[in-house]
């Protein structure tokens, strides 16, 4: 695409930064710029307004461009197309001129321009606008111009040979560096401000800018001051260009935004620390929530199980009483007297386990339990458990069986054994209470060799 730009054409555009600045106001700089754009290949007509459009045309032959700096708009060119293939070479070099026709606008903000010499500065606008167009010449003072301009702006700008070395830099890169215009100048600008490890990738770009003709490059590195302090800069980079159109070094242009990272970097710790703490008050919620749910839910059922409990409880004692008046009848036959005292006794026993299971809830409750373990036979705990449901099995006709895996001279365990019978006591209890038919089996089987 390079080997269709004109080097007059850019070489006007250069020129054109340089007589903007002398031009006594807005209207006269817009006015002048729309003739001089005019002269782009493919252009056919230029309209620059004093403020951004709002509501733009959309077409593939209407370019767009902010006139900026320091999020202040000074106007906006509208460029109207006859032949879009012919000006799309020059677009990178046009948005460059308008950033820097941006920045000349921020810099005629602070300075006051003597009327005096205004006819003179025009008269020397027509002069070098047609010694641009006839001779070499005019590009290079045009060049000087420009360093010129660089040298008084509060922004950084220095210009490189093809080799990377230091042909201009201006005041304000040497006040915030440290550095004097004899220490850098004709030195390589990556051995002086780049750190070793960024070299490499800084080289690159540069080497893109050089080799490709890559046009305006935008990005962002460090750099290093004279005391070893790192400043981070905002660079444009523009490839420049000799009359045959080949590339003989870059001009840079940047800002320093040190100050704006370290507060974006601030900003984000500060909403990483944050995020970290609502993470911990979500989690704090989420467990106080569950021990809230815990909490209901146990509260339902011991509310359940007190209920249950009260309603248990009844059953016992109505045989207890009852079957104790009974007993107090006259005439009652031994065997009568017997049978009554064995449903006593039973129900006495039931009213006891209730009883114990209450205790037991409470001391769980105030977190008092522990297990006792001990050493025991577990085949004659299954012993003792089954002699004393199969009288009640036979009573309800359902069967029950013992299940055995190991010898009883192999059947030892360690556990709480009192907790343990208990347990299946009640499941016993309960197997019984609910089968109607079938049978019980109670026992253990071993899952592996150990």
């Amino acid at each position: 695409m390079s080997e269709n730009l004109n080097a007059k054409i850019l070489g006007q555009l250069l020129l054109m930064q340089n007589v903007v600045i002398n031009l006594p106001d807005l209207k006269s700089i817009f006015s002048f710029v729309c003739r001089g754009l005019q002269d782009i290949p493919g252009v056919d007509n230029v309209s620059i307004y004093n403020e951004p459009v709002t509501e733009k045309e959309k077409s593939d032959k209407i370019f767009y461009f902010d006139i900026s700096l320091n999020n202040f708009c000074y106007g906006e060119v509208k460029i109207y197309l006859n032949e879009r293939e012919l000006f799309l070479p020059y677009l990178a070099y046009i948005q460059n001129f308008v950033f820097m026709l941006g920045v000349i606008l921020e810099e005629k903000k602070k300075q006051d321009l003597n009327q005096i010499y205004q006819k003179e500065l025009e008269k020397k606008v027509e002069e070098s606008t047609r010694e641009l167009r006839l001779e070499k010449e005019a590009l290079i003072k045009s060049q000087h111009r420009f360093k010129d301009l660089l040298s008084n702006i509060k922004l950084l700008s220095f210009m490189l040979d093809g080799d990377g070395n230091i042909i201009f830099c201006n005041n304000f890169l040497l006040d915030i560096t440290g550095y004097t215009y004899e220490e850098v100048v004709r030195k390589n600008w990556f051995d002086i401000f780049i750190e070793p490890s960024e070299k490499q990738e800084l080289k690159s770009i540069f080497n893109r800018l050089i080799q490709q003709k890559t046009g305006a490059v935008n990005h962002e590195n460090k750099i290093v001051t004279r005391n070893k302090t790192h400043l981070v800069i905002s660079w444009s980079h523009t490839a420049l260009y000799d009359t045959r159109g080949n590339v003989t070094g870059i001009a840079s242009i940047g800002e320093d935004i040190t100050v704006k990272k370290q507060n974006e970097f601030l900003l984000r710790e500060k909403n990483e620390e944050y995020e970290a703490l609502n993470e911990e008050l979500r989690q704090a919620n989420e467990e106080l929530w569950e021990a809230k749910l815990k909490a209901e839910k146990a509260n339902q059922l011991k509310t359940e199980f007190l209920r249950n409990m009260s309603h248990e409880i009844r059953t016992p004692m109505n045989g207890i009483i009852g079957f104790s008046d009974m007993l107090q009848e006259e005439g009652m036959t031994p065997e009568k007297i017997n049978y009554f005292s064995r449903i006593i006794k039973d129900s006495s026993s039931q009213l006891l386990r209730i009883i114990d299971d209450i205790l037991e809830i409470s001391i769980l409750e105030t977190d008092k339990i522990s297990p006792l373990e001990e050493e025991f036979n577990l085949n004659d705990l299954l012993m003792q458990l089954f002699a004393v449901f199969n009288l009640k099995a036979r009573e309800r006709n359902i069967p029950i069986y013992q299940k055995k895996a190991l010898k009883d001279k192999d059947s030892f365990i360690i556990t709480d054994k009192t907790k343990l019978l208990k347990i299946l006591n009640n499941l016993l209890e309960n197997a019984l209470k609910y089968t109607d038919e079938g049978f019980l089996e109670i026992g253990y089987t071993i899952e592996d060799e150990n």
